[in-house]
């Protein structure tokens, strides 16, 4: 499916890129990344600081209320967090995107060991969004870097970051990622035919 505009962001993982046993927590208590099994999952990891991540997040919890009864999962997992945001914390944040039917999972006390495991790039530099395909066995099939905008008015780069007004621009204009299309649906009933169960 080469010529899908999501699909074509997603990448090969590095050989020997694995979840982390980290143990995360959840409203429904503690997890590890080994529980993901059994669907085809799709592990979003995001911030606060992350305002891409944000309306990423909103995009992709629509998707997955649309795919869920077929045996797909979508899973935020909060990582990174500069505010140390709690599980009350980032919560309301999703709810506030409307990305609150999405199951979240979090590192206390802001730690980074996903973020530094998973959303390392080959040129060494970390990066949110970082996206992450999990086949019905919970291996890591693809990982795909940043959210891919339909936007670009008012979006400006400093650095290589996005200026704070600019993230507020998108905010307030309710920008939307490419998951918000059909290409989404494309992609996810490719996914699950290609790991049916």
């Amino acid at each position: 499916m080469p010529f899908n505009v999501i699909a074509k962001g997603f990448k090969r993982p590095p050989p020997g890129l694995t979840l982390p046993g980290k143990t995360l927590l959840s409203k429904d208590g503690q997890h590890r990344c080994a529980e993901l099994t059994g669907c085809v999952t799709l592990v979003s990891l995001w911030s606060e600081w992350c305002t891409p991540c944000l309306l990423e997040l909103r995009d992709i919890a629509s998707v997955q209320r649309r795919w869920r009864s077929r045996g797909f999962r979508a899973v935020a997992v909060l990582t990174a967090s500069e505010k140390k945001l709690d599980l009350a914390g980032a919560s309301r944040l999703m709810a506030r995107v409307h990305a609150e039917d999405l199951e979240l999972w979090i590192e206390e006390n802001g730690d980074q060991v996903m973020f530094a495991r998973l959303a390392r790039m080959r040129t060494g530099a970390l990066n949110l969004p970082c996206n992450l395909i999990l086949d019905r066995n919970g291996v890591i099939q693809a990982r795909a870097f940043g959210a891919a905008l339909l936007t670009s008015d008012d979006v400006h780069f400093d650095g290589g970051k996005l200026t704070e007004p600019s993230k507020t621009a998108l905010m307030e204009h309710d920008a939307r990622t490419r998951w918000s299309t059909p290409a989404a649906d494309e992609f996810v009933d490719y996914l699950l035919n290609r790991w049916s169960a």
